[in-house]
Protein backbone atom coordinates (compact mmCIF):
# COMPACT_ATOMS: atom_id res chain seq x y z
CA UNK A 1 0.00 0.00 0.00
CA UNK A 2 1.49 3.62 -0.63
CA UNK A 3 -0.05 6.82 1.02
CA UNK A 4 0.39 10.25 0.96
CA UNK A 5 -0.29 12.40 4.17
CA UNK A 6 -0.72 16.26 3.07
CA UNK A 7 0.36 18.54 6.23
CA UNK A 8 2.10 15.57 8.53
CA UNK A 9 3.38 17.95 11.19
CA UNK A 10 4.21 15.46 14.04
CA UNK A 11 4.31 12.14 11.84
CA UNK A 12 2.05 10.65 14.31
CA UNK A 13 -0.23 9.68 11.73
CA UNK A 14 2.38 8.95 9.25
CA UNK A 15 4.59 6.66 11.71
CA UNK A 16 1.63 4.46 12.53
CA UNK A 17 0.10 3.72 8.91
CA UNK A 18 1.10 0.44 7.31
CA UNK A 19 2.71 0.36 4.22
CA UNK A 20 4.83 3.13 2.28
CA UNK A 21 4.08 6.56 3.48
CA UNK A 22 5.27 9.88 1.71
CA UNK A 23 4.72 12.02 4.53
CA UNK A 24 4.57 16.08 3.67
CA UNK A 25 4.81 19.13 5.81
CA UNK A 26 6.42 22.86 5.54
CA UNK A 27 7.96 21.49 9.16
CA UNK A 28 8.23 18.16 10.47
CA UNK A 29 9.26 17.92 14.03
CA UNK A 30 9.46 14.31 14.62
CA UNK A 31 11.81 11.37 13.15
CA UNK A 32 9.98 9.20 10.88
CA UNK A 33 9.68 5.38 10.87
CA UNK A 34 11.25 3.27 8.78
CA UNK A 35 8.41 2.96 6.46
CA UNK A 36 8.13 6.47 6.11
CA UNK A 37 9.63 9.21 3.67
CA UNK A 38 8.93 12.78 4.95
CA UNK A 39 10.06 15.61 3.21
CA UNK A 40 9.80 19.69 4.42
CA UNK A 41 8.29 21.47 1.80
CA UNK A 42 4.75 22.92 0.71
CA UNK A 43 2.57 20.01 -0.50
CA UNK A 44 1.26 21.62 -3.22
CA UNK A 45 4.61 22.44 -4.40
CA UNK A 46 6.12 19.03 -4.55
CA UNK A 47 6.14 17.33 -8.11
CA UNK A 48 4.79 13.39 -6.87
CA UNK A 49 5.45 10.25 -8.86
CA UNK A 50 3.52 7.68 -9.38
CA UNK A 51 0.24 6.61 -7.43
CA UNK A 52 -1.25 6.05 -4.10
CA UNK A 53 -3.66 3.92 -2.57
CA UNK A 54 -4.70 6.28 0.25
CA UNK A 55 -4.09 10.34 0.44
CA UNK A 56 -4.56 11.39 3.79
CA UNK A 57 -5.15 15.06 4.98
CA UNK A 58 -5.76 15.69 8.79
CA UNK A 59 -6.05 18.72 9.42
CA UNK A 60 -4.21 20.51 6.85
CA UNK A 61 -6.17 21.77 4.24
CA UNK A 62 -7.79 24.56 5.64
CA UNK A 63 -4.78 25.93 5.87
CA UNK A 64 -4.67 27.16 2.53
CA UNK A 65 -6.39 29.15 0.81
CA UNK A 66 -9.92 28.21 -1.48
CA UNK A 67 -8.04 29.34 -4.77
CA UNK A 68 -4.90 27.39 -4.13
CA UNK A 69 -7.08 24.47 -3.03
CA UNK A 70 -9.44 24.71 -5.91
CA UNK A 71 -5.91 25.34 -8.52
CA UNK A 72 -3.81 22.66 -6.92
CA UNK A 73 -5.36 20.01 -5.48
CA UNK A 74 -6.41 18.32 -8.52
CA UNK A 75 -2.97 17.82 -9.31
CA UNK A 76 -1.87 16.00 -6.07
CA UNK A 77 -5.73 14.01 -6.62
CA UNK A 78 -4.74 12.86 -10.34
CA UNK A 79 -2.66 10.35 -8.35
CA UNK A 80 -4.64 8.79 -6.73
CA UNK A 81 -5.03 5.26 -7.79
CA UNK A 82 -8.80 4.03 -9.25
CA UNK A 83 -10.26 2.60 -6.20
CA UNK A 84 -8.15 4.57 -4.13
CA UNK A 85 -9.24 6.56 -0.66
CA UNK A 86 -9.16 10.65 -0.55
CA UNK A 87 -9.73 11.29 3.38
CA UNK A 88 -9.63 13.88 4.73
CA UNK A 89 -10.34 15.34 8.28
CA UNK A 90 -10.47 18.74 9.13
CA UNK A 91 -12.70 21.54 11.36
CA UNK A 92 -16.83 22.43 10.64
CA UNK A 93 -18.12 24.95 9.62
CA UNK A 94 -19.62 25.25 13.38
CA UNK A 95 -16.20 25.25 14.60
CA UNK A 96 -15.32 28.91 16.03
CA UNK A 97 -11.39 27.51 14.50
CA UNK A 98 -12.60 28.36 10.79
CA UNK A 99 -13.39 31.57 10.87
CA UNK A 100 -9.44 31.96 10.85
CA UNK A 101 -8.85 29.23 8.38
CA UNK A 102 -10.35 28.39 4.88
CA UNK A 103 -14.16 26.85 5.29
CA UNK A 104 -13.72 23.15 3.46
CA UNK A 105 -16.78 21.86 4.98
CA UNK A 106 -18.81 23.81 2.21
CA UNK A 107 -20.37 22.83 -0.94
CA UNK A 108 -17.59 24.18 -3.42
CA UNK A 109 -14.93 21.93 -1.64
CA UNK A 110 -17.15 18.54 -1.43
CA UNK A 111 -18.22 19.24 -5.42
CA UNK A 112 -14.50 19.63 -6.48
CA UNK A 113 -13.67 16.14 -4.27
CA UNK A 114 -16.82 14.48 -6.76
CA UNK A 115 -15.65 16.09 -9.46
CA UNK A 116 -11.69 14.69 -9.11
CA UNK A 117 -12.76 11.58 -7.07
CA UNK A 118 -16.08 10.14 -7.46
CA UNK A 119 -18.61 9.96 -4.74
CA UNK A 120 -18.27 11.17 -1.11
CA UNK A 121 -19.70 10.28 2.23
CA UNK A 122 -18.91 13.37 4.82
CA UNK A 123 -19.51 12.81 8.94
CA UNK A 124 -19.15 14.96 11.70
CA UNK A 125 -18.28 14.57 15.20
CA UNK A 126 -17.42 17.05 18.29
CA UNK A 127 -13.95 15.57 19.63
CA UNK A 128 -12.20 17.07 23.04
CA UNK A 129 -8.63 17.55 22.70
CA UNK A 130 -6.67 17.12 25.90
CA UNK A 131 -3.65 19.44 24.84
CA UNK A 132 -5.48 22.09 24.60
CA UNK A 133 -8.28 21.50 27.15
CA UNK A 134 -11.46 22.31 24.50
CA UNK A 135 -13.32 20.48 22.12
CA UNK A 136 -13.80 20.85 18.38
CA UNK A 137 -16.28 20.27 15.96
CA UNK A 138 -15.05 18.50 13.42
CA UNK A 139 -15.99 16.37 9.70
CA UNK A 140 -14.35 13.82 7.94
CA UNK A 141 -14.78 13.22 4.78
CA UNK A 142 -13.97 9.98 2.27
CA UNK A 143 -14.01 9.22 -1.16
CA UNK A 144 -13.18 6.26 -3.69
CA UNK A 145 -11.75 6.91 -6.95
CA UNK A 146 -13.85 5.77 -9.42
CA UNK A 147 -12.35 2.71 -11.76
Amino acid sequence: MRILELGCGDLKDANNMQGKVIAIDKKIVCKPAHNVTAIEADYFDIQLEGDFDLIYSNYSLCFNTKVKIEDRLPKILAHLKPGGIFLVRDFHTEDKVVKKRTNIHAPWFFDLVKKYVGPITVSDEKIFEAEHSHEHHIFSLKAKKSK
